[in-house]
């Protein structure tokens, strides 16, 4: 007996019988006769079940002490990212600003709020240089550098995230780009100016991940369409060549939201893929997918179910302090209009953890984590501010336990 996740329902799976075959009958030949030997009767075959999709009951949330978590007004609402350095910001005349990280905590920029787009993607960050999107210009600048802005590609479509990782030696950068006369595609720019097309013919793309894992680059991106959400995997054999491996849709699901976001993160069991999205009419969580070792059509999905649905429903994985952990924004209850809550997870590549509750707001827009000398730093836009938090490692790894 199956329930269902959203209705509570309930229905009987039956075993399929395998088609059964008579055993032929027996012939009496004279022994002078010679006939020829029946042959035996193979067995008919079943068909190999495709794994059915999972839904998780992560245990309960509880809230972090006030004292074991600071918290600091950062700025206006802006394009911000957590990074080792500090949180690292983007105006609109492309400066990049940096709320620097110290043992006091973490400084305010120095931004009013006209320069600033306050529903902007934060930056991807990189050996000091931030990579972003402005004017249909794919651009990195050195964080707090005054030299103007590098120019990597000139199609990029403005509003969607970028994704930067470096894969033997190169730094690559994924995007999505606008094609004539109205196509989005998935893009990867690397090192010395090289700009492959990941998106094969006939498909779009709406968000881009990007990660590398054993020695490969992998490139997943989401397309959606009308009632319909493909997701795509692609991986960079060789980045001295420009070798992509063939394009494979990894999971065909319902509709997309315009905000929806593909992640790609490490676990102790290898790489996966994390998007928060509806799973059907009446419910609507975070599904992830076990990648392998090689990109691998029609993947089950294991859910893992929020109140409600949220568009946007911003979140995060990265490893940090010892560990895989994930950052996701939930509504507090089911109720329409509910608050949201900002709650980290451990991870350990096999089930999801027990939540941290570290924030609650009315909206939040995006958020980011990383690691700085043994602490953990969260970044988040919400209630139109760009908002820090700063807490020991040790706490983190008390989730993992």
């Amino acid at each position: 007996m199956l329930t269902h996740a959203a209705c509570g329902c309930q229905t009987r799976s039956e075993p399929v019988p395998a088609q059964t075959q008579k055993a032929p009958q027996a012939v009496i030949v004279p022994a002078r006769e010679s006939q020829p030997r029946v042959p035996k009767a193979s067995p008919v075959p079943t068909q190999t079940p495709v794994a059915p999709e999972t839904v998780d009951e992560p245990p309960p949330a509880s809230d972090l002490p006030s004292q074991q978590i600071r918290r600091f007004d950062v700025g206006p609402a802006g394009p911000a990212t957590a990074s080792k350095e500090g949180v690292v910001m983007i105006t609109r005349d492309d400066q990049v600003l940096l709320a620097r990280l110290s043992a006091a905590g973490v400084e305010p920029v120095s931004a009013n709020r006209e320069s600033l787009v306050s529903y902007g993607r934060g930056p991807a960050v990189l050996d000091n240089f931030a990579y972003f999107i402005s004017g249909g210009r794919l651009l990195r600048r050195h964080i707090g550098g005054v030299e103007a802005p590098q120019i990597l590609a000139t199609d990029a479509r403005d509003g969607t995230r970028v994704q930067v990782a470096r894969v033997r030696g190169k730094v690559a950068v994924a995007y999505i780009a606008k094609l004539p006369p109205d196509r989005l595609v998935a893009r990867l720019w690397i090192e010395r100016n090289v700009n492959l097309l990941l998106s094969p013919e006939g498909t779009s793309a709406n968000s881009v991940s990007l990660a590398e894992y054993g020695g490969n680059l992998w490139a997943v991106s989401l397309e959606a369409r009308t009632g319909m959400s493909a997701l795509h995997a692609r991986v960079l054999l060789a980045p001295e060549k420009s070798r992509l491996s063939e394009d494979v849709v990894l999971w065909v699901g319902g509709t997309a939201q315009p905000m929806t976001e593909v992640h790609l993160g490490p676990s102790p069991t290898g790489l996966f893929a994390f998007l928060p999205v509806e799973r059907d009419i009446s419910s609507f969580g975070l599904a992830r997918w076990a990648l392998g070792n090689a990109p691998q059509t029609a993947l089950a999905a294991a859910w893992t179910l929020y109140p409600n649905g949220l568009d946007p429903a911003p979140f995060d994985v990265a490893k940090v302090c010892g560990g895989t952990f994930l950052l996701s924004v939930t509504p507090v209850d089911a109720s329409p209009g509910a608050r949201q809550q900002l709650q980290v997870r451990a991870f350990d590549g096999k089930k999801i953890g027990a939540a941290l509750t570290l924030a609650n707001g009315r909206v939040f827009t995006d958020i980011s984590f990383a690691e700085s000398n043994a602490r953990a730093l969260f970044a988040y836009v919400a209630d139109r501010e760009t908002w820090a938090l700063l807490t020991d490692c040790a706490v983190l790894r008390l989730l993992a336990r």
